[in-house]
């Protein structure tokens, strides 16, 4: 029985198919690496298609520091507009006191404190000469004679304030004692008879212990006249919850605050010219550029920074939180068991 011969396969057909199908599959396991190794972007399901660069946490950048507050500053408070007060810039434009207080009285008796204020700055103004002159002949020749003998600065200031008053010399019961209109503008609330009323004795009654917010919120009013008083009730700090000021600082502090504070300070102003009774004026300027001339600069450089500081928490109601100010109230306005008072 003869086998049968099996036919010999064709390895030169089968050669090219076994390595194409290699290199198939090297394509395929070259494609699953590139695939796996490459993750396909997330799109509009999360991260953003644009790369983001991976910062090693470890090491702080140089560009930026390693400890950066993550706080914001506190917002600065806002300027608050002071009141108009009219009273006080016709009481110190007019030329006749008399008219003055004859168009006042009327509001005075009403109730109006800054009516009465003005009354009472008016009788106080003029009780001086009209005590002395009133009634007595040729009294106009008789005062400028008496002015010859005066420095050029006070002659000029009394011949002024004189000829302001001379309506009550005609009507000599018209002119009143100051002081009761003081307290009625005291109890009116008008903070210029608020803050009088504390300093003095005469017109306040006892024991209202005054906090120190109840004296800078009359401060803040920025009425003209407040800056009088204000000395003699608040005692000044070396910067925020520093030491006392020394005196010399202290007292030209508070001659260069109504300035910042825009008050009338020019070359003609009332504050000049009374500055300039007790200090050489070689010309009139406005009072910082003479109280620069005549003071140490040193002395005049810290009253100017604390005087700015002051005016920033006044013109901001902050004055009291500002740590610049501490009360020195009289002892007459203090309760009969307290210490002085605080904030």
């Amino acid at each position: 029985m003869s086998r049968r011969r099996q036919p010999k396969p064709n390895t030169s057909k089968l050669l090219p198919l076994a390595l194409a199908a290699i290199g198939g599959a090297c394509v395929l396991i070259a494609a699953i690496i590139v695939a796996l190794g490459e993750p396909k972007p997330l799109g509009d399901y999360g991260a953003p298609d644009f790369e983001v660069p991976i910062r090693d946490t470890d090491t702080p950048s140089l560009a930026e520091p390693a400890n950066t507050p993550t706080s914001a500053e506190p917002a600065p408070r806002p300027v608050i507009p002071p009141p108009e007060w009219p009273l006080a810039k016709r009481f110190a434009q007019t030329d006749d006191l008399y008219a003055l207080v004859q168009s006042l009285r009327k509001a005075a008796e009403d109730g109006d404190g800054e009516a009465r204020w003005t009354l009472a700055e008016a009788f106080d103004h003029c009780e001086l000469y009209v005590g002395k002159y009133a009634g007595v002949p040729d009294a106009q020749r008789r005062f400028e004679a008496a002015l010859v003998n005066m420095p050029p600065e006070l002659a000029a200031l009394r011949k002024a304030e004189f000829d302001r008053c001379t309506g009550f010399f005609d009507d000599r019961l018209a002119l009143e004692d100051p002081l009761p209109w003081r307290a009625l503008a005291m109890d009116a609330g008008h903070p210029a008879g608020v803050l009088a009323g504390w300093t003095h004795a005469a017109i306040a009654p006892e024991n209202t212990n005054p906090t120190l917010r109840d004296i800078t919120v009359e401060v803040e009013s920025q009425h003209p006249d407040v800056f009088r008083a204000a000395p003699l009730l608040l005692g000044l700090r070396d910067g925020p919850f520093g030491p006392p000021v020394g005196s010399e600082i202290s007292a030209l502090t508070w001659k260069l605050l109504p300035c910042k504070l825009d008050q009338p300070c020019g070359p003609n102003s009332r504050r000049v010219a009374h500055e300039c009774l007790w200090s050489t004026c070689r010309e009139r300027n406005t009072l910082p550029a003479h109280l620069r001339l005549t003071h140490d600069p040193f002395v005049y450089g810290e009253a100017d920074v604390l005087a700015e500081l002051l005016a920033d928490a006044i013109r901001t109601r902050s004055l009291a939180q500002s740590g610049l100010v501490s009360p020195q109230v009289p002892e007459h306005v203090r309760g009969k068991s307290s210490a002085q008072p605080g904030g």
